[in-house]
């Protein structure tokens, strides 16, 4: 999970600075700044932000929350010869995770061979 901010939309009402628990949001020369390093994501500045400036992006999710989203297409799959890709990022980046959910669409595959 992720916070998206775009201070475009940024109205400067203030909301997400009073509920920030580590003050990630300040105001600099009338400009609406968001320390990143300091964030630990807890999303209650998203809640308080009317102008839908910040928000939430992403989560996190198990192999067996991902191959569950993923056979949802099984049919597609059996009928058309495809098969899952890895994608939306730098696959090094998350390469355990990567491997292992490889490894259960591979015995998943295995297991339902048509």
């Amino acid at each position: 999970m992720e916070i998206s901010f775009i201070a475009e939309k940024c109205i400067g009402c203030g909301y997400c600075f009073r509920v920030c628990p580590h003050e990630c949001h300040v105001m600099k020369n009338g400009k609406h700044e968001f320390n990143r390093e300091r964030c630990i994501r807890c999303g209650l500045c998203t809640k308080e932000c009317h102008a839908q400036a910040l928000e939430v992006v992403g989560k996190s999710m198990s192999v067996a929350e991902v191959m569950e989203v993923v056979l949802k297409d099984r049919p597609f799959y059996q009928t058309s010869g495809g098969g899952m890709t890895i994608s939306g990022g730098e696959l090094m980046a998350q390469l355990e995770f990567s491997k292992a959910l490889l490894r259960a669409a591979k015995k998943d595959k295995n297991q339902y061979r048509p």
